[in-house]
């Protein structure tokens, strides 16, 4: 023992210090110093000292990887990761079960004696007991559970919201910015019981590229009726997303045969082909009944063609060619719709149809829309007026301009409207139901084509591309299919990583994190005004571009499907892209809510009004580049713009979790009699009654504390009533149970941070093919770091080679799933640590999930794990940074973002071959807290003679754990700290000791 010098602020340390924690080394030498505790003396009589360690902050080992046998049960393990990695410590071989017996982490060199223990630290980094509580560190109560509450059918879980939140009813928001709704609580129902929607037809229905489909394939069915469609809360699941639209022109002649009186002469005709890409963006199919077949309404755009026959102007302007919504295409009618999981389907007029002549300028174009395109087929529309009738005799030489106008219209500048329903004569009715549109302008119109030349530009006169009216008249003797001049090509969509199509086209495009700012199951995107701002915040932009040949139109597959993902062609986009994953059963992971998808919506209205509209908000923490680093919210020109993420996350990761106290086979929404037995029995099980040994719940974490452990019916009794949970059991929950390896996001142990990321290692992924030949779900065993960005795969393993920019066609990097070698997860510990030092502690999960709202671009950017994955030293995404597949700062800031620095990084976010923070959540986030329940205390004691000598000496070892029961029975453990009794308000929560032990000096030195 050595003296010791006193503190700054005087007050007097212990005359001498005593070990209590030895040192720690490895082959580079010391990581950690001893712990040393001030001795304080008793009287004469003895001294003592004493130190305090946190189990939480290191990762608990002895959980055992049981394979997964099925689909469910390799779900299950990846919402709620069963185990940390014990083999980076102890090496590979040795079976968590033993481990599991070993009763303190003295006895680590008995599970493998031939490692050289003195170059092995483990004492800071694992532990054998971790146990924690599901408390709310913000109020001191418990979290209420997602499972109980929205596992109800809608009506009670409005009662209750009423009752027991104080709120309005169920399409109350999760939170506001601006006085404006975010997220609504229906939505979370919704999506948290969509499971219950899927359908495994075992008489598949016939997809229109004549391809097969298993049976036993999963889909969503929608209604079969428009007006039930519409009213149908789980619509947002079962209809396609609109994609882009093309308006394909083009010129094309016809013969009017010589008579005695006339010579041959030529008629010239204006063609469109209307060409729309639309898309399944989950891994469930997609079957929409012809009776409620969508209906898309194109409105003209606002240009006019001029051609100029020998060198003279003649203007076409549309708006005097095409009534407003020229075109109606029914998609769906002739046969029902069917989409594989994630397919990308182009949709016009079909294959092998023929040209066919526009009605007159105040009748609208129906047809039944058909899955491909060639470019034989149309809709001509005359340009007798290019000659006088008497002087057309095909020599006429044609050149042509395209520019914008001044015409606009009242509702919209440009529209792609979308209508549930196929009867077009009867608007507004049951047959035809307003769904959504993509379009530019709010009523009243204000701005035309002509103020915003770099959106609309002008495809200018080039006097070298040329035709002979004669020669538009050639019709191919092969295919008898007449040819076609092609023009320009309009178009109107959704934003991509690459823009090959346009790359040497006049006008302004934009590629960057458009995803981000896209939410595929939002039907209406809305531009509302095409300055600069509203740009670069809409994930839709206007296309113009001149067409040398047809074929460079629309590019498909010979089956008919388009391609989207980096870009719409077949050289960087793909024909399947799962943007997100319904999980087959319910979810039990916050993290797992990602694939959520909501945007605002309620029971009468189909999206919100708070933008962006973004996918996998929660928990994510992508600041968005729209608003300023240091707020959540902003305001530009009426619009309010949002950090959906952070304030979502800010409201749900401290107050809820979910449980998994779930039903089997049905929701209660559909069967309450049975899913309500089904939740009682699995909970009944769980805690034992009837002296049977516990079930485990799917989240395999979950253990029961039971108020009467001799009684768990009382527990059973105290939740649930008339079979079913009572309607404040979700509010109780909480204090029933502890989580087994609870982990403290502000450990700064990269061992042991790795060691949880590695419990990922050596799992199962399930994977469904999204070609839907078989049905069977495969489960693909990976030796590295299965990372679930879904729960089941549409896709296999990704090759990491394949990220690159050269590969961004690779089918699975859009489908399938990522896994993490040692190396990385080493990287990733690393950096999370520093993100840990930079910005904790943490004082509750929202602090350690949400991005700093700061001017500090650094924290303000992501969160603490996304800001370790984006980190450079962290190889993970490294793919992804490099070339075009990311958006520089420059970049960026060249576009005026307000965040510039949120804007760049890597475009495709969404995809599945890029890992975000999320994806780690899921498995990681049932088990993590922000504050710890489990600790170590470790004292030493000694006894004096009557001359002072020491005659005896004692170290121990307590292990204790906090517990859900106040120190004063008489406040319900489920009480939070508003309103406490005096002591409890003092002394908290009781604690147990968990184990005791003699601790040998020898193992101190």
């Amino acid at each position: 023992m050595s003296d010791v010098q006193s503190v700054e602020n005087g007050a007097d340390l212990a005359s001498s210090l005593v070990t209590l924690v030895p040192s720690e080394s490895d082959s580079s030498g010391t990581v950690s110093e001893k712990v040393e505790a001030g001795v304080e003396s008793i009287e004469d009589t003895g001294n003592y000292a004493w130190w305090v360690g946190d189990e939480n902050i290191k990762a608990k080992l002895g959980n055992p990887l049981v394979a997964a046998t099925n689909q469910e049960e390799a779900m299950d393990q990846l919402e709620s990761l069963p185990r940390a990695n014990h083999e980076f410590l102890l090496g590979a071989g040795i079976d968590a079960e033993d481990v599991a017996k070993l009763s303190s982490d003295a006895q680590f060199s008995v599970a493998n004696a031939s490692l050289d223990w003195a170059t092995t630290p483990y004492r800071h980094d694992y532990s054998l007991f971790a146990e924690g509580l599901l408390t709310n560190v913000r109020s001191g109560g418990f979290r209420k559970d997602l499972s109980l509450l929205l596992q109800q059918p809608l009506d009670d879980l409005n009662d209750v919201l009423v009752l027991y939140e104080g709120l309005g009813d169920v399409d109350d928001p999760l939170y506001t910015a601006n006085g404006e709704d975010g997220f609504t609580w229906f939505e979370m129902w919704r999506d948290f019981n969509v499971w219950g929607e899927i359908q495994y037809l075992n008489s598949p229905p016939a997809h229109e590229d004549g391809g097969a489909i298993a049976a036993g394939t999963p889909f969503f069915v929608a209604e079969a009726t428009p007006a039930d469609a519409a009213d149908d809360p789980f619509l947002a699941y079962k209809h396609f997303t609109v994609l882009k639209t093309d308006l394909v022109y083009s010129l094309t002649a016809t013969t009017v045969a010589a008579t005695a009186d006339s010579p041959e002469t030529y008629n010239l005709h204006l063609v469109c082909d209307p060409i729309f890409t639309i898309w399944n963006p989950s891994n469930i199919g997609l079957q929409i009944p012809s009776s409620t077949a969508t209906t898309f309404k194109v409105w003209r755009p606002p240009y006019t063609l001029t051609l100029y026959v020998d060198g003279a102007p003649k203007y076409f302007n549309f708006k005097d060619l095409y009534t407003v919504n020229f075109f109606y295409a029914r998609v769906g009618r002739a046969q029902d719709l069917v989409m594989r999981p994630g397919e990308v389907q182009i949709q016009s007029q079909g294959f092998n149809t023929p040209m066919e002549s526009m009605k007159a300028f105040d009748k609208h174009e129906i047809f039944n829309a058909s899955i491909g395109w060639e470019d034989g087929s149309g809709y001509k529309t005359p340009a007798l007026d290019y000659a006088p009738e008497a002087s057309r005799d095909g020599t006429q030489v044609l050149t042509y301009s395209l520019f914008p106008n001044t015409s606009n219209l009242y509702y919209a500048l440009v529209l792609t409207g979308t209508v549930i329903g196929w009867n077009q004569t009867k608007p507004n009715t049951p047959d035809f139901q307003n769904y959504g549109s993509h379009s530019i302008a709010s009523k009243p119109v204000s701005i035309n084509a002509t103020q915003f030349p770099d959106v609309f530009p002008t495809i200018a006169n080039d006097v070298n591309i040329s035709h002979t009216v004669e020669e538009l008249s050639y019709v191919d003797t092969l295919t008898n299919k007449p040819y076609k001049w092609a023009l320009a090509d309009f178009s109107f969509g959704v934003k991509t990583e690459v823009d090959p199509e346009f790359d040497l086209e006049p006008g302004a495009r934009r590629t960057g994190r458009s995803l981000l700012r896209f939410n595929p199951s939002t039907p209406q995107l809305t531009i509302y005004d095409l300055q600069d701002n509203m740009q670069r915040a809409s994930s839709l932009q206007i296309g113009m571009r001149r067409l040398s040949d047809m074929s460079e139109a629309v590019e498909l597959t010979p089956e008919g499907l388009g391609y989207f993902g980096a870009s719409y062609g077949s050289y960087d986009g793909v024909t399947h892209f799962t943007a997100y994953t319904v999980a087959e059963s319910p979810i039990h992971s916050l993290g797992a809510a990602q694939n959520f998808i909501p945007d605002g919506g309620t029971t009468s209205k189909r999206k919100g009004s708070l933008q962006p509209f973004i996918m996998q908000a929660i928990g994510n923490s992508f600041a968005p580049s729209v608003i300023a680093a240091n707020t959540t919210y902003a305001e530009d020109q009426g619009i309010t713009y949002a950090d959906h993420s952070y304030l979502v996350n800010e409201v749900l990761w401290d107050d809820y979790f979910f449980s998994s106290i779930d039903p089997v086979t049905v929701p209660v929404y559909k069967d309450s009699t049975t899913a309500y037995q089904e939740q009682l029995d699995r909970f009944e099980d769980f805690v034992g009654l009837n002296s049977q040994d516990s079930v485990p719940l799917p989240n395999s974490r979950m253990l029961a504390w039971l108020e009467d452990p001799e009684d768990p019916g009382q527990t059973v009794s105290q939740l649930f009533a008339s079979g079913k949970p009572r309607a404040d059991a979700y509010k109780k929950v909480g204090a029933n149970l502890l989580v087994d390896g609870m982990f403290n996001v502000n450990s700064t142990s990269v061992a042991a941070w790795k060691a949880l990321l590695g419990g990922l290692k050596d799992m199962s992924m399930p994977v469904r093919s999204a070609d839907a030949t078989s049905a069977n779900v495969t489960l693909t065993q990976s030796s590295n770091a299965v990372v679930p960005a879904s729960v089941t795969a549409s896709g296999g393993e990704i090759d990491p080679s394949t990220l690159t920019e050269a590969f961004r066609n690779d089918p699975d990097q859009w489908l399938g799933f990522r896994t993490l070698t040692d190396d990385q997860l080493e990287e990733l510990a690393e950096a999370i640590v520093e993100q840990v030092r930079l910005r904790g502690p943490f004082l509750s999960l929202a602090d350690f999930i949400n991005r700093r709202i700061s001017t500090d671009v650094y924290v303000a950017v992501s969160g603490a794990l996304q800001s370790a994955l984006d980190d450079a030293s962290v190889s993970i995404n490294q793919a992804y940074r490099q070339g075009t597949r990311s958006l520089t700062l420059g970049e960026a800031q060249s576009d005026n973002f307000p965040f510039p620095e949120a804007e760049a990084g890597v475009k495709s976010v969404a995809a599945p071959g890029y890992v975000d923070q999320a994806d780690l959540l899921t498995p990681l986030g049932p088990l993590l807290s922000a504050r710890s329940d489990t600790f170590t205390i470790r004292a030493y004691g000694d006894s004096l003679g009557f001359d002072g000598s020491v005659q005896s000496r004692v170290y121990v070892e307590a292990i204790v754990q906090r517990t859900p029961d106040y120190v004063d029975g008489s406040d319900d453990n489920e009480e939070d700290a508003s309103d406490l009794s005096d002591v409890n308000q003092l002394f908290g929560r009781k604690f147990r000791i968990v184990s005791f032990r003699v601790i040998d000096p020898d193992d101190l030195s």
